[in-house]
């Protein structure tokens, strides 16, 4: 759906506040803010960034629509579980042809 953008985590957010945001970002930079490695045993996603070990955290564990998303110290919560899945996008284009008489 957005692929010139990346998952990008906001660094200086966390060394101030101990939990940074992530948000998505364009275009990448390749920076080891913006990779990630997704951990199947523990369905955890973590940070690339530093050897912290920070992973992708739902904010206090909300579990509301537009819940903030960022990184936290491991903490094995629900807040910090994920599942990946593939979505499949159809674009389907239509051509009108106009037959003049």
């Amino acid at each position: 759906m957005w692929p010139n953008k990346v998952l990008d985590f906001h660094v200086a957010d966390f060394e101030e506040n101990g939990w940074g945001k992530v948000y998505l970002s364009s275009p990448p930079h390749y920076g080891t803010n913006q990779q990630w490695i997704f951990h199947t045993q523990s369905n955890s996603i973590e940070s690339e960034h530093d050897n912290r070990g920070l992973r992708l955290d739902v904010h206090r564990g909300s579990t509301e629509n537009g819940a903030e998303v960022g990184c936290y110290l491991p903490n094995n919560t629900p807040a910090q579980k994920w599942t990946i899945g593939q979505y499949i996008v159809i674009h389907i284009s239509v051509e009108i042809y106009s037959f003049l008489q």
